[in-house]
């Protein structure tokens, strides 16, 4: 286990091989993809931004210490899940439609992270947002 978790961390040589290059958040045409989610504070920080921090940090090429904000804690792209609750009424569609709205041109995110069972894969908020979570990783429950 150790040697895979050397190889994954920050600076590491699958790190930078496999992960440093990708996007933490993506658009697509009119579509924007996220694992947790994107809330107003994210775009106005800049998701370009925050795609170059996070980039850096994989690489290893920032300050040592913690990830940065944007990928640890509830509200960061990687974990936000204001509108990926499997139970409709926990979806806040005002804070999507907050951020949307700061994303001319985007009508709609992808979301993971949060596992929508027992419906699969599904949309909220009158479709602004895809949520795609099924749980099918084996450590998921998942075969």
């Amino acid at each position: 286990v150790m040697p895979r978790l050397a190889a994954l961390a920050p600076g590491g040589p699958m790190a930078k091989r496999f992960l440093a290059h990708q996007p933490v958040v993506v658009a697509v045409g009119s579509t924007l993809f996220a694992h947790g989610g994107v809330l107003p504070h994210h775009v106005q920080y800049g998701l370009e931004r925050i795609n170059q921090e996070t980039s850096e940090w994989i690489r290893g090429d920032a300050k040592p210490g913690p990830p940065p904000v944007h990928v640890s804690g509830g509200r960061s792209v990687v974990w936000a899940r204001d509108y990926s609750w499997p139970q409709r009424h926990k979806c806040d569609c005002g804070v999507l439609r907050r951020a949307l709205d700061l994303l001319p041109g985007i009508d709609r995110v992808v979301v993971g992270h949060t596992i929508q069972q027992p419906e699969g894969v599904n949309a909220a908020c009158d479709g602004r947002v895809l949520r795609v979570d099924v749980g099918m990783s084996e450590g998921c429950g998942g075969s």
